[in-house]
């Protein structure tokens, strides 16, 4: 079997070559629960900032030579806030390499957010149901805070 590797997004041109998955997860995770208020385009113009940020990123699972997954590090500090929280904002692995990449995705993008100097992490998670819950709480060891609901005003 094939070893797991996760690597940092570094610069456009690698940006590039992984944008065929970035697309496929952002697809995926948009098709059933909206998971992003975004367009396409949108979602690959914030991946683009993402990759300019010293603090920000954007790491790739790889398994024998091939992308199979994704993460995504952004900054969700609330503005007076002595408390640096990271947001995973993207979690996405194929299906075919979920059980196997989930779990290192998620270490390396919490390892990156505790170098960065963050010193929470929060995700949400598009799923209202147990298994997603049990991935968040039981795999990733993380707590379930609060519901969040939304309402479009106009």
């Amino acid at each position: 079997m094939s070893e797991v590797t996760i690597k940092r997004v570094q610069g456009f041109e690698e940006l590039t070559r992984v944008m065929p998955l970035i697309l496929e997860g952002f697809e995926q995770m948009n098709k059933r629960y909206k998971a992003f208020d975004l367009t396409a385009e949108q979602y690959t113009k914030e991946m683009i900032r993402i990759t300019s940020q010293y603090d920000e990123c954007i790491g790739v699972c790889w398994v024998g030579g091939e992308a199979v997954g994704y993460g995504v590090v952004r900054d969700n500090t609330e503005r007076f806030s002595d408390v640096r929280t990271a947001l995973f904002y993207a979690l996405y692995v194929k299906p075919k390499f979920s059980r196997k990449c989930s779990k290192p995705l998620f270490e390396a993008a919490e390892g990156f957010a505790r170098e960065q100097g963050y010193t929470r992490v929060v995700a949400y998670n598009g799923r209202f149901s147990g298994s997603g819950f049990r991935l968040f709480e039981k795999v990733f060891g993380m707590r379930r805070q609060m519901t969040r609901f939304n309402k479009i005003i106009n």
